[in-house]
This record gives C-alpha cells, structure tokens and sequence, in this order.
C-alpha cells in the first residue's frame, strides 16, 4: 500500500475516500478506453485508479510535487497516463486535448474554482466535465433570476454550458473532513451556435452589471453604456442584474461600446 503524505492545508487538500461515492463520480463522466480525459488535481488518486481501469487516456494536473512525482512514477508503468506538474490555471487545456473531444473530471481547489471554472468558457474541446465544489458554490452556479444566489458566475456558465447539480457529498465522506459540505456539477457545452459575438464585451457588461448587486442596470451600467441603449434592447433600466435572464446579457453586450 502507498504511504501519502499528510494533507497540505495551505493546499486547500482534502482526500475523498467513500467509495460508493467515488464510483457514482466516476460513472457520471462514463470514462471509456480511447476517451480523452483530464482529471484536475488527481490527488491520491481516489478517482484517478478507476479512470485508468477504464482505459481512457489520462491526463492529470497535479500541483503538490511529491503526488506529481508518484504519478509520474505511475505513469512510467502504464501507456494511458500523462503527468502535468504545476498550477491548473496556467496550463492551456486545448493543448492537452489537441483537438480531440474531451472529457474533464477533478475535485477542484475551492480558493481557485471560479477561475478554473472561467478557464473552461475557452477550452473548445471540452465534451462533458463532471467537478466537485462547494455546495454553496454550486447552487450559485445552477441558480436561476430572481434569486439571492443567482449572480456573475450564474450567467458567465449558463451561457456556454447546461448547468446540473448532480448530488451533494457531505464532509464525512474526506479525509480531514472540511467544515463544509461539496456537491458535483455537471458542465455540458451547448455547442458552436451558441458562440457569443464578442465574449470579452459580455464578460465586461456581466461583471460591471453585478459589481453592486443592490444597484439597478441604470448606476452599474452608467459608465458602458446608456440608459437610452438599454431601453433600446428592451430592458428596464430600473431592475437589478440578479432580475434578467443569460439571453437579457446577450442583448446588453451587443450594444457597442462608445469607443467601438
């Protein structure tokens, strides 16, 4: 039996153990031999030894050097399995994937997965992407308007992905338990129609629409764009960011910009 180090706390780690729990994660991406799949953060491999089983070719992003150095270890005995040392967010996900249809899986780092998760919006071979977060950060992710939790990374992700809550893991089921119980997310692409005119704008309109949430479109957007522009395309300027729909964001952000 492998001896793993202690969990780095300054790491954010916490290692899954509950089998039935690391199958059902597993089964959700249905890895299969010839699959693509990145796997973020294998850790001790709880569910890395099963993706490998499967036959997939397997990428994993490690930053904590002496589990990199075990998997590279691992992966001078077997022909399925590539090792990638160093930080998730500076590693180009569509240079992994080369094009070809992907699948990515990982327990995230919860003080990194917003960025990750962003990261995502641009990795154009993605094909499904099963992760684990914060419970509370799920269901900001899948919450719909009208709703306190529905905010800039609601819509960043409705808009480029189907968003599912798949089911909630409680905090027994690490090693240590954290303080909080995670949940898995389900990201499936919606696909090349759903490609955005200038995703930089909407992005830029988003964040400047959410930047005071108890503000209205008219004092966040003040400075993009016009209270006149914003009736233009139908919107009350008088509501707040958290009231419209992904499809009002699209309508803001094709409104050009005054320096366009």
């Amino acid at each position: 039996m492998t001896e793993f180090q202690a969990a780095k706390k300054a790491l954010g780690q916490n290692f899954l153990h509950d089998q039935q729990i690391i199958q059902r994660i597993v089964a959700s991406i249905s890895p299969k031999k010839g699959d693509t799949v990145i796997e973020v953060g294998p850790g001790r491999g709880a569910l890395t030894d099963l993706l490998l089983a499967s036959g997939c070719n397997l990428h994993v992003i490690e930053y904590d050097y002496a589990l990199a150095d075990y998997w590279q270890s691992r992966a001078d005995q077997v022909d399925n399995l590539t090792v990638h040392r160093g930080n998730v967010l500076k590693v180009d996900l569509n240079t992994l994937s080369k094009g070809v249809p992907t699948k990515v899986i990982g327990n995230l780092p919860y003080n990194i997965s917003s960025q990750i998760l962003i990261n995502l919006l641009t990795a154009n071979d993605v094909l499904d992407c099963v992760v684990m977060l914060q419970l509370e950060m799920v269901d900001r992710i899948v919450a719909a308007p009208n709703n306190k939790t529905y905010g800039r990374l609601s819509v960043m992700l409705q808009q480029h992905f189907y968003c599912d809550k798949l089911f909630k893991v409680p905090s027994g089921a690490f090693t240590p338990a954290p303080k909080i119980d995670s949940a898995i997310l389900r990201l499936t692409p919606k696909g090349p129609n759903n490609q955005l005119e200038n995703p930089a704008r909407f992005a830029e309109i988003v964040k400047a629409s959410f930047a005071q949430r108890r503000k209205t479109l008219r004092n966040n957007l003040k400075k993009i764009i016009s209270v006149e522009q914003i009736e233009e395309v139908g919107i009350d300027p008088k509501v707040r960011a958290e009231n419209l729909n992904v499809d009002d964001f699209i309508r803001l952000a094709s409104i050009k910009s005054s320096d366009s």
